[in-house]
């Protein structure tokens, strides 16, 4: 499996969806990306994303300033 790390610090909502989305497109299924981000709307947004993109939420590990979403593609 593959894995892939993509930073979405410092950009606000949509940016990170597409970055992630545009990641596990480029993937296989099953392959993961984790995905730094610090934009507190994101976590509204996460759920929907999840369900629509067919993306699975592996792990959630809090940081200082940001969060690190791991996703892996079904």
């Amino acid at each position: 499996m593959a894995h892939l790390d993509v930073d979405c610090l410092d950009v606000k909502c949509p940016v990170p969806l597409l970055r992630i989305r545009l990641a596990l497109n480029k993937m296989q299924s099953g392959d993961t990306v984790s995905a730094s981000i610090d934009d507190p709307q994101f976590k509204k947004e996460l759920p929907l994303f999840l369900k629509l993109a067919n993306i699975e939420l592996v792990e959630k590990k809090q940081e200082s300033n940001y969060t690190i979403y791991t996703l892996k593609a079904k």
